[in-house]
């Protein structure tokens, strides 16, 4: 009886502690707060990624207030007309540039995002007044919190 009396406390205290661990949340932090809120980056850049491959360091020199330096991790053309290289910066702790060309008739457009799934901030690449650039943006604009209770 005293076993199994020990037994049961035991796994009480097991699920406390479980329980206890999965509830603490991990406060995320802004990963670009020391950098501008819109910077701009040339279309040839972009261009030169496409022809990246897997395991190649790349760096994006964007008007010299951001340099965003990493591994190509993924290369990836699904169809004639799209495709998607994928980037990943030691330097900002592991985000990941994710940068898509689209080609219609002779034609190419970029769209693209630097995200972390651990901060609160990214920038997301757009087409403006005939030039590209990237604007910060809030992970809470984009994606809902997802609690378990």
């Amino acid at each position: 009886m005293k076993t199994f009396t020990t037994a049961i406390c035991l796994l009480l205290c097991l699920g406390t502690v479980a329980t206890q661990a999965q509830q603490q949340k991990i406060s995320p932090n802004p990963l670009f707060a020391n950098y501008p809120s819109s910077i701009s980056i040339s279309a040839d850049q972009l261009a030169v990624a496409m022809n990246s491959k897997e395991g190649q360091s790349i760096s994006f020199n964007c008007s010299g207030k951001f340099i965003f330096t990493g591994t190509v991790i993924s290369n990836l053309k699904k169809y004639d007309n799209l495709q998607t290289v994928m980037v990943k910066s030691s330097a900002f702790n592991n985000a990941i540039f994710q940068l898509t060309m689209v080609t219609e008739k002779k034609s190419s457009s970029f769209k693209g995002r630097i995200i972390h799934p651990g901060a609160t901030d990214g920038y997301e690449l757009k087409f403006s007044e005939g030039s590209y650039g990237f604007q910060k943006f809030e992970m809470s604009r984009i994606l809902e919190t997802c609690d378990q209770h």
